[in-house]
């Protein structure tokens, strides 16, 4: 009797850790859904928002203004006015300061992050885009679109202390933790990597098969790089040799790519109005489950590892520029999107 417990035990042993793989697995697959819409108003174009997950608060890039929305209310919280040319957003709890880059001011401004009150404004390079804080050099860098070059700064007092060349149009930036960033090359279909620490390009690797790059992720721990391109397939790339391992399709004209390390799903999200949810099953294989359906234009995107919540804005009516008619871009109704499980 003691020996049928005992090969009992042991086959519980082995099967329970697999079952609670599976429930976790399962879990990460639930389907998404809208889980509300909340009208922020105005006109004008938008870029990339981001998300603050100490103070619960997502940052709206529109324009020529950044709308602050508590996520947890779902109210407006406040607006940072006369922003001039909005399109990434770093919020530093730990300084208590929120960065924006103004690409029609060549230049980055500094905001309270409680009050939204002003704090300066840092000359960068021409028209920066993304930026990105770097918690291992405590460094802000901007990949800036018309200089082709990216500008590094001291997060705590606001001396821009570097340039890097790239030589062409950068776009996403990624970041290790540990001083190393990973940027998208649009023009090049290249992923640049870069020494945080002493503002040198390490390396320069080609992706093959993605084009036009624009969002980047990255898996620390398994070292996977992941970068959605605008020819509708998403790169998997080897962080440490750049290696191209495949491609799996996605919607068309991504913006932002993001990963979760906890769940392993990757984002990314398009401008045909669909997200492209995949799954790391292993560093190597990769499961496409669900393609979410937003609305067009919502191209960009912020996420909550915590709720596992999506956050897209869009315009409700926006019709996108049609060169061979001569249709100029229309925005309006501008909205908030929150997608959950």
């Amino acid at each position: 009797m003691k020996f049928y417990l005992s090969v009992l035990t042991v086959a519980v042993g082995l099967i329970l850790p697999n079952f609670a793989v599976a429930q976790k697995k399962s879990s990460s697959m639930a389907k998404y859904k809208l889980l509300k819409k909340i009208a922020i108003g105005g006109e004008g174009s938008w870029d990339y928002p981001a998300f603050d997950g100490k103070n619960h608060r997502l940052y709206i890039s529109h324009e020529s203004e950044v709308v602050v929305v508590d996520t947890t209310s779902g109210e407006i919280v406040g607006r940072i006015s006369n922003a001039s040319g909005v399109h990434g957003i770093a919020p530093v709890p730990a300084l208590g300061k929120v960065f924006i880059s103004e690409g029609k001011a060549d230049a980055v401004g500094i905001f309270d992050l409680k009050t939204l009150s002003p704090l300066g404004k840092i000359k960068s390079g021409e028209a920066p885009d993304a930026i990105i804080y770097d918690p291992a050099t405590k460094r802000l860098f901007t990949s800036n679109g018309d200089g082709a070059d990216m500008t590094a700064i001291n997060a705590s007092s606001g001396e821009v202390i570097g340039t890097i060349l790239l030589g062409g149009d950068p776009e996403s930036i990624a970041v290790d933790g540990k001083g190393q960033l990973f940027l998208a090359i649009a023009d090049k279909n290249e992923i640049v990597n870069i020494d945080a620490k002493k503002l040198v390009v390490k390396n320069r690797w080609t992706i093959t098969g993605c084009e036009v790059p624009k969002g980047v992720a990255l898996d620390i721990k398994h070292q996977r790089l992941f970068v959605g391109g605008r020819n509708k397939l998403m790169a998997v790339m080897d962080a440490k040799n750049g290696r191209t391992l495949q491609t799996i399709s996605i919607g068309e004209r991504v913006d932002t790519t993001v990963f979760d390390s906890a769940t392993r799903m990757i984002f990314n999200s398009c401008g045909d109005g669909t997200v492209s949810v995949i799954h790391e099953d292993s560093p190597d294989k990769f499961s496409v489950i669900e393609i979410v359906q937003t609305l067009p234009g919502a191209k960009t995107m912020a996420y909550d590892p915590a709720t596992k919540q999506l956050f897209l804005p869009v315009a409700e009516n926006f019709k996108a520029a049609d060169a061979s008619t001569g249709q100029k871009a229309v925005w309006g109704n501008f909205v908030l999107l929150i997608f959950g499980q």
